[in-house]
């Protein structure tokens, strides 16, 4: 009899221990398929971040090379029509924009040296609701923007490569913000109606603090 139970609660002994083995096994696979998933998503986000960086150059130099044929006939025609190169600033407005057919204007560049900026709600008659994609890029002398509240959306990379802005204020009347809207603005604090969720699904920059207020 006792030989009988020595012998079941050895068969149980080895038992639990299987059991056990199995659960740790099952735990380890768990934590491998994990681990690897998060390596995947940050192997996708750097892929992302890699692409929209590669396309963020494209478009510099495109803009770039752009900039340099309206720089030169800007000037060429500056100097036959007004004869003074002091006068050539006249045909870059500080601020660029389109007007879509309902009257309203989305700004699509701003050409002005100014580290605080704040956007106008009307350009010549023309309400802003838009703030286009590119419109401030590169302007890494820009350190605090304010936006109107006529405005209901901000485009992707709107602000791309801004790094030393540290404060946007944005109003209630924006409700959405494109993919990388802040890119490379790792000095920012954005002070908003809303958490960054309620704008956009995307990443929208690392930015460095958001306040809701």
């Amino acid at each position: 009899m006792a030989e009988n139970e020595r012998k079941l609660k050895e068969a149980e002994a080895e038992r639990l221990k299987a059991v056990k083995a199995r659960m740790e096994a099952e735990q380890r696979e768990k934590q491998e398929k994990e681990a690897a998933e998060t390596a995947r998503k940050k192997a996708a986000d750097e892929q992302k971040k890699r692409l929209a960086a590669e396309e963020k150059a494209k478009k510099a130099t495109r803009r770039g090379r752009k900039g340099i044929v309206i720089g030169i006939v800007t000037a060429v025609l500056a100097v036959a029509l007004i004869g003074g190169a002091a006068l050539m600033g006249l045909f870059k407005p500080e601020w660029e924009y389109t007007v879509s057919k309902d009257g309203t204007a989305a700004v699509t560049a701003y050409n002005g040296n100014e580290t605080e900026v704040i956007i106008p709600q009307e350009l010549e008659g023309h309400t802003v609701t838009w703030i286009e994609e590119d419109a401030f890029v590169g302007c890494s002398n820009l350190t605090s923007v304010t936006i109107p509240n006529s405005v209901k959306s901000i485009s992707e990379e709107a602000f791309y490569g801004c790094s030393n802005l540290t404060s946007v204020t944005i109003p209630y009347s924006v409700t959405s913000i494109g993919y990388h809207a802040f890119g490379g603005c790792s000095n920012l604090t954005v002070y908003a109606p809303h958490e960054k969720a309620y704008y956009s699904s995307y990443s929208i920059g690392d930015v460095k603090d958001w306040i809701v207020q």
